[in-house]
This record gives structure tokens, sequence and C-alpha cells, in this order.
């Protein structure tokens, strides 16, 4: 919190009466009262990563240990919203979710996204690896290639 406070403090000091407004993009896990009050207070835009209900958003989205996210990024996007934080939603697109569009839609709706962007996720992976020794490739990569499991 130290960095963006002083990254706010700089704007303040040298806007020289512009209006300045700020962006956050996060997954919300580690979004608490305190992040929820800097965040009001500065009228920050907070766009939230989560894709989808909780067996959904758990199927990829966890964090380094392999525990699930879903509920510290939901305990997050609650706390946004106890501080009145204007906050958007950011879905990739994937295998599990892409198979319930209409139930994802009206899951963000419910959890109150007044604005969702969706990021689709289709990778590819060639037969061998490439030049590089990369097996996933480039959509751009001129030879066969297979769509991956995720």
């Amino acid at each position: 919190m130290e960095f963006f406070r002083a990254a706010v403090a700089l704007e303040q000091n040298h806007a020289g009466g512009k209006a300045i407004h700020n962006a956050l993009q996060t997954i919300g896990t580690l979004i608490d009262d305190q992040w929820g009050a800097f965040l009001a207070e500065h009228k920050f835009l907070v766009v939230v990563s989560i894709d989808g209900p909780r067996e959904v958003h758990d199927h990829y989205r966890v964090d380094k240990g392999q525990a699930p996210t879903f509920d510290r990024v939901m305990r997050g996007i609650n706390e946004l919203k106890e501080h009145g934080v204007d906050f958007n939603t950011l879905t990739v697109v994937n295998r599990q979710n892409s198979q319930f569009p209409l139930e994802l839609y009206r899951f963000l709706k419910e959890i109150g996204s007044g604005f969702m962007q969706f990021i689709p996720v289709v990778e590819r992976r060639s037969a061998g690896p490439d030049s590089d020794g990369l097996l996933l490739i480039q959509p751009s990569f001129p030879r066969a290639a297979e769509v991956t499991e995720w």
C-alpha cells in the first residue's frame, strides 16, 4: 500500500490542476478494509478478475499452493462494495466457463459487475518444438497445430 500512497501523493503534487483518474486490475484476494478505504478515498476504479461461480472460477484460478481463490476474491469484491468503490469484472473465457455462458453472465450481474470484460483464451500447441524449443505457438504459426485442452 505504501507504493500506492506515494503514487497518489506524487499525482496530487504534480497534477497542476488536472484531474487524475486511477484504475487498478487485480484478482482481489488481498483487498481488505484498509485497501477498500484507500481505494474509495482516492476514487480508484478496480477491475477484478473472476471467471465465474465457485466451481468454474476455482477450476483454473488457484494460488501458488493450488488452493482455490474464489472465497478470497468474493471477500475482496464485498470490501469494494462496502466502501462504495466502483468495480468491473474481467473474465478469462476458457474451456470450463465457456460451457455456461448464461450462468456466467447472470453470476457477474448478481455480484454487481457494472461492466464486464471477457478475454478468450485459446492456445495452440505444435506437434514439435519451434525454433526456440517452445510448444505453445503464436496465432500466426503457419503449420498445423492442435488447441490445448484448457
